[in-house]
């Protein structure tokens, strides 16, 4: 390990954008980042820019059997230190006109964004607790972006109003702020 580790953190969506960027600064920043990806692929070009404290991990969020074993592995390689973070960035975008999107599509478009999210965050939260860390879900800016496809605007704008329904009422619990943000709210912090 290159230097004293901060504290551990999960992020799912870590094989592109945002979410690779964030899991790479976390990494470069000194925290165990533990960066939830799909492919094996994905988890070695990640391996190819971090340290040694970034783990990839195969991490599908509609996956039960998946989201079990990351937390059996996470569990076992923090041992009682717990999880100070966890960033839902997996997501997906379903596009096209109403009329030719089929009802599996839209339904998948839910499973990944609202059912994953909820998911991993009952998953992980018994360790959050611990160490009264944070939660971060990301949401798109394309839930407040007018689309020529209707049907992606209101399903995003419920997806997110949902999601962060059901953080804000969970994190009741715990004395910590709740901050809705979009991933283009964290580009400025990739810059630097």
């Amino acid at each position: 390990m290159n230097q004293k580790i901060k504290s551990a953190v999960v992020i799912t969506g870590a094989s592109t954008g945002v979410g690779r960027e964030t899991a790479l600064l976390l990494d470069k920043q000194g925290y165990q980042v533990f960066a939830g990806v799909r492919t094996k692929k994905d988890a070695e070009s990640l391996k190819l820019n971090a340290s040694s404290n970034l783990l990839p991990i195969i991490l599908d969020v509609t996956k039960s059997e998946q989201i079990k074993s990351a937390v059996e592995l996470i569990s076992l390689t923090i041992v009682d230190r717990g999880l100070i973070g966890l960033i839902n960035n997996a997501g997906i975008l379903v596009d096209g006109p109403l009329e030719y999107l089929s009802i599996e599509e839209l339904r998948w478009q839910f499973e990944v964004n609202v059912i994953g999210q909820v998911a991993i965050t009952q998953a992980f939260l018994p360790m959050i607790r611990q160490t009264k860390g944070r939660i971060i879900n990301i949401g798109s800016v394309s839930g407040k972006v007018s689309s020529p496809f209707f049907v992606n605007l209101l399903l995003l704008c419920l997806e997110r109003r949902k999601q962060l329904s059901l953080v804000q009422s969970k994190l009741l619990q715990f004395p910590k702020d709740v901050i809705p943000f979009s991933k283009n709210q964290l580009k400025p912090l990739m810059q630097t």
